[in-house]
C-alpha cells in the first residue's frame, strides 16, 4: 500500500502580471506544471481500438484508468527568440490501469499474462506504475511580448521515462460481507523504458495533451503490444 502526499502552494497572481528574471530562457516554456489524465490501452499504432482478441485481459476501462503527472523543473532553449524553442526538464509519471473483469496478473521471468478468478468480483483490480520522465519538445508561441497568462502554445516531441516501481491493488467484499484490500508488488515484465510521442496545445496557464507510446508498455517477447493512448489537461506553472 502506497501513500503519497502532494501539496501545491503556487500563490498565482492570476490578475498581476509575473515577473520574471531578464533574459531567462525558461519563463515561458509549457511543461513545469502538473496534470491529469485518462489512459486507454490500445494494441498499436495501425489498430488503434483496443482489439485485443487474443488476450482480452490488457483491455482497459479507461474511465477509471486516470494518470497524474507532476513536471517539476523545466528549461527552454531558444531557437528563434521566444517564438520557437526546445524545451526540456524533469518529472514524475504515476498511472493506474484498471483491469476489466476480476484478472490477476501472472508472470514468469518470459511471460506475463492474466487469469480470472471465478471465486471474487473485485470493485477495484488496478495495475498501478510511476515512471521517471524528461520531455525532449519543440516548442511554438504566440504572445510573447504578453504576460504568461496570455501566451498560446504548441509543443510536439517525445516523453522518455524509467520505471521506478509498479504494484496491482485489488478491494472488494467477501461473501460474508468483510471488505478487503490486498496488493501484490511485482515488476510484471512491465518495460524499464517509456517512449511517448506527444502534442501539446494551451494558452497560458492551461492546456491539453495527447501522448501516445512508441515503446510496448511490457518488455518484448513476453506478451503482445499494449500501446497505451494518455490524454488530458495540463495546469501549467511559470519558473
Amino acid at each position: 500500500s502506497y501513500r503519497l502526499q502532494i501539496i501545491f502552494d503556487l500563490e498565482l497572481d492570476m490578475e498581476g502580471d509575473f515577473e520574471f528574471e531578464e533574459g531567462s530562457m525558461r519563463e515561458k516554456g509549457h511543461w513545469a506544471g502538473f496534470e491529469l489524465g485518462v489512459q486507454l490501452n490500445t494494441s498499436g499504432f495501425l489498430d488503434p481500438t483496443p482489439t485485443f482478441a487474443t488476450t482480452p485481459y490488457w483491455e482497459n476501462n479507461s474511465a477509471k484508468s486516470l494518470l497524474f503527472n507532476l513536471n517539476t523543473f523545466q528549461y527552454k532553449f531558444n531557437l528563434i527568440s521566444d517564438v520557437l524553442g526546445l524545451t526540456t526538464g524533469y518529472g514524475f509519471h504515476f498511472g493506474a490501469t484498471e483491469l476489466t473483469s476480476s484478472y490477476v496478473l501472472a508472470h514468469t521471468p518470459d511471460t506475463v499474462y492474466a487469469v480470472i478468478d471465478n471465486n471474487q468480483v473485485y470493485k477495484r483490480n488496478t495495475l498501478y506504475s510511476a515512471y521517471f520522465t524528461v520531455p525532449l519538445l519543440l516548442e511554438f508561441t504566440a504572445g510573447q511580448d504578453q504576460p504568461f497568462k496570455k501566451i498560446f502554445y504548441l509543443d510536439a516531441g517525445v516523453i522518455g521515462g524509467v520505471r521506478m516501481y509498479s504494484h496491482q491493488r485489488f478491494t472488494g467484499t467477501y461473501a460474508n460481507g468483510d471488505q478487503f484490500e490486498n496488493t501484490t508488488k511485482a515488476k510484471f515484465n512491465l518495460n524499464t523504458w517509456m517512449l511517448d510521442a506527444s502534442v501539446r496545445v494551451g494558452y497560458g496557464h492551461f492546456g491539453l495533451f495527447a501522448n501516445y507510446a512508441i515503446l510496448s508498455m511490457f518488455k518484448e517477447g513476453t506478451t503482445v503490444g499494449v500501446y497505451p493512448m494518455r490524454f488530458g489537461i495540463s495546469f501549467n506553472i511559470p519558473q
